[in-house]
């Protein structure tokens, strides 16, 4: 029988959709242990949301896909090879508001507050990038802001922070 080891990784060479879902599912799992990603594991999980937001609103623009891809390559060193997953994760992949909540959980344990704040900020940008901020945009980025244990008011400071920049 040519059965495939259990908790065998997939090749780094595996197609991008295929290492998108990978990853997702890792994230997904109920017992998610931190410790356990591997730094660039850890950079992707929070590029995940970023990408996560980029649907939100049911529209895919190529603008939040460029705004995504500069903050995922300046802000977190993600690898040129884990580009493709992150567009495929923003263009293939729609959250639930329960999906958005369980990879937001990992965050507090991988950033400090000062940089889970400057995520919230970078957020805001992706979701105004396109110059329009859609309610299912501003809904996700409280959630995910709430789980980060970033304060409302300084979400909100970050949101005109972002506008100011425009």
């Amino acid at each position: 029988m040519n059965k495939k080891p259990v908790g065998k990784r997939h090749s780094p060479d595996a197609p991008p959709q295929h290492q998108a879902r990978h990853l997702l599912e890792r994230l997904a799992r109920p017992v998610r242990e931190v410790h356990m990603l591997k730094p660039d594991e850890r950079r992707l999980a929070i590029t995940v949301l970023l990408a996560a937001l980029v649907p939100a609103d049911h529209k895919v623009r190529e603008v939040e896909i460029e705004r995504l891809i500069d903050i995922s390559v300046e802000h977190y060193r993600v690898p040129v090879t884990a580009i493709e997953t992150l567009k495929d994760i923003a263009i293939c992949k729609r959250f639930t508001v329960e999906e958005l909540t369980q990879i937001a959980l990992l965050v507090p344990e991988i950033l400090n507050i000062r940089d889970r704040l400057q995520l919230i900020g970078l957020l805001w940008e992706i979701a105004l990038c396109d110059r329009e901020l859609h309610a299912l945009e501003e809904e996700a980025i409280f959630v995910i802001a709430d789980k980060l244990e970033v304060p409302r008011k300084i979400t909100i400071e970050q949101q005109a922070r972002a506008v100011g920049r425009r």
